[in-house]
């Protein structure tokens, strides 16, 4: 096993110890308010990120190679739970906001959506090879449609970043609003 892997797979490990002591500090609270359901679950989508990542980094650095099928429903778990974690975390901010844009149920359809499918997209690669292929020696390579693997967090991303600037600007108007009419 090269150093490379065994350094991530060590990291990954402190990762995931650090966020089960996290994760049990939050769910063994009194107070389960829906901010520490969602906390959850993203900590849920990224242990299950790392865990799935260990054993793929195991099975590149040779360590053990996986049979096909089963290390192709990893690198899929894997990679859906990656966008399950950004999709939560918009999620997560888009409620402690003033103006939630997910309170109409047709925003919320909308916004669901590209998770839905990206979640489609890595069930049916383990057949069809169209976000990941797994060579014969266990190795893995992109697919053709790689980039909707990375486009789709990225957009729960970015647009919670976009509603959280969006928020900062409208309450600093209104802030400046009441200043001046005070003022007068």
């Amino acid at each position: 096993m090269t150093s490379i892997y065994l350094c991530s797979v060590i990291i990954q490990v402190i990762c995931i110890l650090l966020a089960m002591l996290v994760f049990l500090s939050i769910k063994n609270s009194k107070n389960q308010t829906r901010d520490k359901q969602l906390l959850i679950a993203i900590l849920y989508s990224y242990l299950i990120l790392t865990v799935t990542d260990i054993f793929d980094n195991l099975a590149r650095g040779s360590i053990f190679i996986l049979p096909y099928y089963l290390n192709a429903v990893v690198n899929a778990v894997c990679f859906s739970a990656a966008g399950a974690g950004c999709y939560y975390w918009f999620v997560y901010m888009d409620e402690r906001t003033e103006r939630s844009i997910l309170k109409k149920p047709i925003i919320q359809k909308v916004m669901k959506a590209p998770i839905y499918f990206l979640y489609a997209l890595n069930a049916l690669s383990i057949f069809t090879s169209w976000i990941f292929i797994i060579q014969p020696d266990g190795t893995y390579q992109e697919g053709p449609l790689f980039v909707l693997q990375e486009a789709i967090p990225i957009f729960y991303l970015i647009a919670a970043f976009g509603h959280l600037i969006v928020e900062i600007a409208s309450h600093r108007a209104r802030n400046k609003k009441k200043t001046l009419f005070f003022n007068v």
